[in-house]
């Protein structure tokens, strides 16, 4: 062009005139300037080379994501393509599942409902159509699918077909299972625990008035025969002998008593163990004013439980130490306390606990009764000698197993008896 710039030109030339020889003379040489129409044409072409690779990107990400079922239906409900995730989810190559129905991954119950057919009814109507259930795999196993079908419309509004996206939730529906199965479990402990303390509540009532009063009866009348009648020695050992079986018998309802109440639900609280246990001193302390019996204790530490509950504890094994001591030899009863750890047995890795040991030097007992001697009624000793019900130690067992502990005992005949119990630190 005249001022410098280059234009783009559609020309062509034609003969107009030759010689008599017949060569050219004269050509009409006709030259259009079309470089608005080329830029026009270039401008339109890089456009749609454009929405072709955007188009290209987006199938090929598509065809990329794994985690997700993409797929593109018909407005009749034919699968028009497919990506790898739809492969991996559920289980079809796109050459075996291009031209199908969608119906063909639910169930036959789904179909006989015509559930397919309704998701995408759903869809055309209100844009979206969402679902979760059970569908089926190219080998016929079942996963748990979350769907979302989308209708696809056309410039003027008609649905031209349906995007439908599915997400394996399998592995999240078992858990959601579990733990409302687990759920289910605790609740219904919960609701037989709370049964059980109602009627451990119930045994309570009958043990602490119905079942005491008759005793109560029985030796007041002995009393008063004693005391009124003259009667004749047999008579009178024979009375004596009921008197000791109806105490005994009271005796085995309170100790029965005391084992059910460990057994309920009391709220703890911080407890210092060492007033605790001078509490529980205090009660033998007419023994021990007699120099016959030695205790030495160490500090013991705060925890968390009912005191009520674990103040048997402490009487129980000390009464336990005092009632097998041995003739003509003073009691010496150690109560000591130390950390200790421990390792778990789930994870291998070790838990601190709290350890306080009671060590006499007694009368002992078989190294192979070291476990038998916490079962209920369980007595390893003459009972004509030493009194007593045998459901103690296993009050103490219970009560330590509540709060999450151990107890342990170790003797030996003649040398006296060990008792352990555990508390885990992070419980108490």
């Amino acid at each position: 062009h005249a001022n410098g710039s280059y234009r783009w030109f559609n020309t062509h030339g034609t003969v107009f005139e030759r010689n008599k020889s017949g060569l050219v003379e004269k050509i009409i040489y006709v030259s259009m300037d079309v470089t608005d129409q080329l830029k026009a044409v270039t401008m339109l072409k890089e456009r749609d080379l454009e929405l072709l690779e955007q188009e290209e990107r987006y199938f090929r990400m598509i065809n990329e994501i794994e985690d997700y079922a993409i797929l593109r239906l018909s407005p009749g409900g034919i699968i028009e393509n497919w990506n790898t995730g739809a492969e991996k989810i559920k289980g079809y190559k796109a050459s075996e599942i291009i031209g199908k129905h969608f119906r063909i991954f639910y169930s036959a119950d789904d179909q006989k409902s015509h559930l397919p057919e309704t998701l995408i009814k759903k869809a055309a109507e209100e844009g979206k159509a969402v679902h979760e259930g059970w569908r089926v795999r190219k080998d016929k196993s079942r996963f748990w699918g979350s769907i979302v079908i989308t209708a696809l419309h056309d410039r003027v509004g008609h649905v031209v077909g349906f995007s439908k996206v599915t997400r394996d939730l399998t592995q999240m529906k078992i858990a959601n299972d579990n733990l409302k199965n687990y759920a289910d479990k605790i609740a219904k402990t919960n609701y037989e625990l709370e049964e059980k303390n109602k009627q451990l509540e119930s045994f309570n009532y009958i043990a602490s008035h119905d079942l005491k009063e008759p005793l109560r009866k029985i030796r007041l009348f002995i009393s008063r025969l004693r005391d009124d009648m003259e009667l004749a020695p047999r008579i009178r050992e024979i009375l004596s002998k009921i008197e000791t079986s109806s105490i005994r018998m009271q005796d085995l309802i309170e100790g029965l008593l005391l084992y059910c109440q460990a057994d309920l639900s009391i709220s703890p609280e911080t407890c210092n163990l060492n007033l605790l246990l001078n509490d529980v001193l205090a009660d033998f302390s007419d023994l021990t004013d007699q120099k016959d019996i030695l205790i030495t204790k160490m500090t013991l530490p705060s925890v968390n439980m009912n005191p009520i509950q674990f103040k048997q504890v402490f009487y129980n094994l000390i009464s336990n130490a005092v009632k097998y001591k041995k003739d003509k030899i003073p009691l010496q009863l150690n109560i000591s306390y130390q950390m200790a750890s421990k390792l778990n047995g789930k994870n291998n890795s070790p838990h601190l606990y709290h350890k306080i040991s009671f060590e006499d030097n007694g009368i002992g007992f078989e190294a192979d009764h070291n476990d038998k001697i916490f079962g209920l009624f369980q007595r390893l000793h003459d009972q004509s000698k030493y009194a007593g019900t045998g459901l103690g130690l296993a009050i103490c067992k219970k009560v330590v197993e509540n709060y999450g502990g151990q107890i342990s005992a170790k003797g030996e005949p003649g040398k006296g008896a060990r008792f352990d119990i555990l508390l885990p630190v992070e419980n108490v």
